[in-house]
């Protein structure tokens, strides 16, 4: 579970993996998935709400985000499977929508 739930501010700038959003006085660095990167193009200079899931290590801090929040749900349940990590969650997000995901599970159609 994350401890931040999510961020709304203006969004200054798309790069090829992560956007960045302006608050008051900070601006954070957010890593998306390609679908999330493509539907927020237009929105540069607007008001935006990503839902968010942070990683915290030694080396460094990273902050996912989602444009969904049943898809940030999904991207924290993915993280805590054994072999399973961030970029391979944030595949499986970007790819699947969570209904798909867990009609997949379900129907243990894992080819």
């Amino acid at each position: 579970m994350s401890f931040f739930h999510s961020i709304e501010g203006k969004l200054d700038k798309i790069y090829d993996n992560f956007v960045v959003v302006s608050l008051d006085f900070f601006s954070f660095r957010i890593i998306l998935g390609e679908k999330d990167l493509i539907l927020l193009g237009n929105n540069i200079g607007q008001k935006v709400k990503i839902y968010i899931s942070e990683s915290i290590d030694k080396e460094e801090i990273k902050i996912f985000g989602f444009l969904d929040e049943n898809k940030r749900d999904l991207f924290e349940d993915l993280k805590r499977i054994k072999g399973v990590g961030e970029k391979i969650a944030l595949r499986i997000v970007n790819y699947f929508s969570p209904e798909e995901f867990n009609e997949i599970l379900e129907n243990e159609d894992i080819n």
